[in-house]
């Protein structure tokens, strides 16, 4: 990454795969942008689709001081294919659009105005989503302008934002690219040094009216996987320091996952880890958790065949 970051540019991380019948989209409501001093970082996530033929549009002189297209061999997962890119960024701003989301024409304008209007230390601005299922926000625990302290941001936002970032707050944060499904962990080391703001506004609509996936469905349920998650998840301490501060529920919540998934893989190692977090919580959780330390593997894989965890 650059140390030296040009001024009121913002860059814009694209992670794609298979993503054929989409991407067009989300690269067009980013050419469509009234900022325009914008780069678009697209990562090819190793597409087995026509999704590289799609993106080859857009090598052409038209558009190669605005796009710039990096095709992986492979597959490396979003937080890969996003660690990937982290680095390539030149602009003063960043933020991360999913490959099957479109942006508002004004969202960059909208959200670098209230930097200039409000406030110049503001290094991070965050807005919310329209849930294309719903036509709603999707972010919920704000619900007007504001700054936005991180003990909020962790004790009572949830669902999806969206927003802009000062690229400098970046430095060697990366995401870790053992955990899926959990970014909060990379967002959190980012929030808890940001001068963050809200605006009550849906400057991206958030594409969740795909239909049924059964390869979510099967994830959901994928034991192993899950417990690899929360074996590297234990790791993750910033995360767990927040959670335990701000949101008790979820801290407590979040280890009896991490304690089970780990008793039902016999990985005790990490169970114990859970079990010494759990007893930061109330003596009821605490116990709670010892008592599924004695349950047998057995029947904690019966009770997650059929009860969603």
């Amino acid at each position: 990454m650059q140390e030296a970051f040009i001024k009121g540019k913002v860059s814009v991380l694209v992670v794609t795969f298979n993503r054929s019948n989409m991407i067009h989209d989300t690269i067009e409501s980013l050419l469509n942008q009234t900022h325009q001093n914008i780069e678009i970082l697209i990562v090819d996530n190793g597409s087995t689709d026509d999704t590289a033929i799609v993106l080859d549009q857009y090598k052409t002189a038209e558009f190669e001081d605005k796009i710039k297209i990096y095709h992986l061999a492979e597959n490396r997962r979003w937080t890969g294919g996003a660690n990937f890119v982290l680095s390539k960024i030149s602009g003063e701003w960043f933020t991360v659009l999913d490959d099957d989301d479109t942006a508002h024409p004004a969202s960059f304008t909208t959200m670098l105005e209230v930097v200039e209007q409000i406030d110049p230390s503001i290094d991070a601005v965050t807005c919310n989503v329209i849930d294309s299922s719903t036509g709603k926000f999707a972010g919920r625990g704000v619900d007007k302008d504001q700054y936005l302290s991180f003990e909020h941001l962790v004790r009572y936002c949830s669902g999806e934002f969206w927003g802009i970032t000062r690229s400098s707050l970046i430095k060697n944060i990366r995401f870790n690219e053992s955990l899926i499904g959990l970014e909060d962990t990379f967002w959190y080391k980012i929030s808890a040094k940001a001068n963050r703001y809200y605006i009550h506004q849906g400057l991206r609509v958030w594409t969740t009216d795909h239909g049924s996936n059964m390869i979510t469905l099967q994830r959901r349920k994928d034991l192993t996987q899950k417990a690899k998650t929360y074996r590297e998840l234990a790791s993750e301490e910033l995360y767990w320091d927040s959670l335990a501060k701000y949101h008790p529920r979820k801290f407590s919540s979040k280890c009896i996952k991490g304690l089970l998934y780990s008793k039902m893989t016999n990985d005790s190692e990490t169970a114990t880890k859970y079990l010494n977090k759990l007893s930061q919580s109330s003596s009821i959780v605490s116990l709670a958790g010892k008592a599924s330390m004695a349950m047998p593997r057995s029947l904690l894989r019966t009770l997650f065949s059929l009860i969603p965890l």
